[in-house]
């Protein structure tokens, strides 16, 4: 959760190399764990801004439409 809160800052400040590492640890939990994301992304709502709460469901999208397609390449 501390790793989705950072990168809209990441992702601003243009720290490429960091945001690639939060977005991969991050994948590669949801990858192994497949965590319900809705209970996380509602906990962290509480702390974002409007338009960093926007990038954080961007970005969890993101991520889960690069699972999906990982998943169709293993088949």
């Amino acid at each position: 959760m501390l790793k989705l809160y950072a990168l809209p800052l990441l992702y601003r400040q243009g720290d490429f190399a960091r945001v690639g590492m939060y977005e991969n640890d991050i994948a590669t939990l949801m990858y192994y764990y497949t965590p319900a994301m809705p209970p996380l992304l509602a906990e962290l709502r509480t702390y974002l801004s409007d338009s960093d709460w926007q990038e954080v469901g961007c970005i969890v999208e993101d991520i889960e439409k690069r699972l999906a397609r990982f998943a169709q390449a293993q088949r």
